[in-house]
């Protein structure tokens, strides 16, 4: 099979640490606009298509609302396995002896969070 070790870049971690900050800020950002003013139910009416449009814009509402804050939970999660792998492979040593299994370990938060199975 293939090489267990795998290289770890502590600077590229970093800059990776810095885009899901900004990442988790825009959504974060979303989440307001979709619960906020966007949420408000379109002023159709009382007549059957009316309602029947207005549910389905609540229900779509619903969906992204949902979708965001998996998104948000993913980002939290990516932003904790990044940290602990920073944390963890510091030195060089750390560095040269991190393999694939543990990386993988740490990031099955994240495939948590996203709805998969965390067993890699």
């Amino acid at each position: 099979m293939g090489n267990e070790q795998t290289k770890v870049d502590i600077l590229s971690l970093e800059d990776f640490r810095r885009a899901l900050n900004a990442r988790l800020t825009e959504a974060e950002t979303l989440l307001k606009t979709v619960t906020g003013s966007a949420a408000a139910r379109p002023p159709l009416g009382a007549f059957v298509d009316a309602k029947r449009i207005t549910d389905a814009h609540d229900t779509r509402q619903d969906e992204q609302a949902t979708r965001v804050r998996r998104l948000i939970e993913a980002i939290r999660a990516a932003q904790s396995a990044t940290d602990t792998i920073i944390s963890n492979y510091r030195t060089t040593e750390e560095r040269n002896t991190a393999n694939s299994a543990d990386i993988a370990n740490v990031l099955g938060g994240v495939q948590k969070a996203l709805g998969g199975s965390s067993n890699g």
